[in-house]
């Protein structure tokens, strides 16, 4: 846990691109921390499906009509201090310097955390997402995942990450995937209770290295949220159990193309059930389309780009903006590519690590 005599170790790094990242984060924050505070620090990236989580078992705990598979992004997330106090009379949440009214999906999983601590301390949560909020790009994975790590740590509570998980993916189903490395499964599980619908990393990025770009062609929240959206298509869509039953086969196919580091299988696989999912989403009643005309401008430049016999590779999640994967040695030509399309941001990462504390000491060895 972090006292406020080691605060100013944060301050005190070379202004490398990553430590300029984490000094925002310590300047953003609005209210200092109270000298008799526990608190905690945390980063969770984002984590974008390539096997779509996109249909609910079970709503209340948030257990999925099938498997998915994603990827750990390392230089995109969220960053969260949680801090208890018995000095504060009230529970409060900024995310982005701006005071949240409604927290009720995220104090629900503060209120678990608190019980299993036994404590009644009220709670202050400041974030940031160093990437755009709510636009289809994985903001409430990491935000959640980020605020249970937090907060858990700050509550000295000795929980492994599989429980942490466990715990997160109640309020965000898809936040049970950033506590992990590399390509990470989430499986569905089969027990009414859902400890069994756990998550786990199933090979390390560098196993099979990507670069990724995030192409943002809108940066505004997106019209309909999530979980509206999946229950809306899994109420009304004619082709809703369809996409299930070949969910399933893709979340095998994938996991064999992975071990193979098979790129040409993978390119497939992530693009057919990208489109399948949305092909359920606009056969819904009425229809659901997050897409913008910039995002078929995106998907067009990597059908011709395939053509061209570039290895490289698109997915889409519930919003307009999509995510290009290529092997790194292709980077360069894709990234020029992109930037032609003159997107609002071109956001560029690799693989990385899950949820985790920030330190000096972690800095410093990178």
């Amino acid at each position: 846990m972090l006292t406020r005599q080691n605060l100013q170790s944060f301050y005190r790094m070379e202004k490398r691109q990553d430590i300029m990242t984490r000094l925002e984060v310590c300047a953003w924050e609005k209210h200092q921390i109270l000298p008799s505070s526990q608190f905690f620090r945390a980063f969770s990236p984002s984590n974008i499906a390539l096997i779509k989580y996109w249909g609910k078992r079970d709503v209340a705990l948030n257990l999925p009509t099938h498997g998915s598979i994603s990827v750990t992004l390392k230089d995109f997330g969220s960053y969260t201090t949680a801090e208890f106090s018995e000095h504060f009379t009230k529970d409060e949440f900024y995310l982005n310097g701006t005071t949240l009214i409604d927290f009720s999906k995220a104090i629900k999983t503060v209120d678990e955390l608190r019980k299993l601590a036994q404590t009644s301390l009220r709670v202050r949560v400041q974030s940031y997402n160093n990437f755009p909020t709510a636009a289809g790009l994985a903001s409430s994975a990491s935000g959640m995942s980020a605020l249970t790590y937090a907060c858990a740590r700050a509550l000295d509570l000795n929980l492994s990450l599989e429980k942490l998980s466990e715990i997160s993916r109640k309020t965000s189903g898809s936040s049970c995937r950033s506590f992990f490395d590399g390509f990470v499964e989430w499986n569905k599980g089969e027990l009414a209770d859902g400890s069994d619908c756990v998550a786990h990393s199933i090979v390390e990025g560098k196993h099979f290295p990507l670069q990724v770009f995030l192409v943002v062609v809108q940066e505004k929240p997106k019209h309909h949220p999530s979980t509206d959206g999946m229950l809306h298509t899994q109420k009304t869509s004619p082709f809703f159990e369809a996409w299930v039953k070949n969910s399933e086969k893709d979340f095998i196919r994938m996991k064999k193309a992975l071990f193979e580091k098979d790129f040409e299988s993978f390119s497939m696989i992530i693009q057919e059930n990208c489109f399948r999912m949305h092909a359920c989403m606009m056969a819904s009643s009425p229809p659901l389309l997050y897409w913008e005309p910039q995002t078929l401008l995106v998907t067009g430049l990597i059908e011709s780009l395939q053509k061209s016999s570039i290895p490289v590779c698109f997915t889409i999640d519930a919003g307009p903006n999509v995510v290009v994967l290529c092997p790194p040695e292709v980077r360069r030509t894709v990234h020029e590519e992109l930037k032609k399309l003159n997107p609002m941001q071109l956001l560029s990462t690799i693989l990385g690590s899950g949820t985790r504390a920030y330190n000096l000491q972690e800095w410093q060895n990178e």
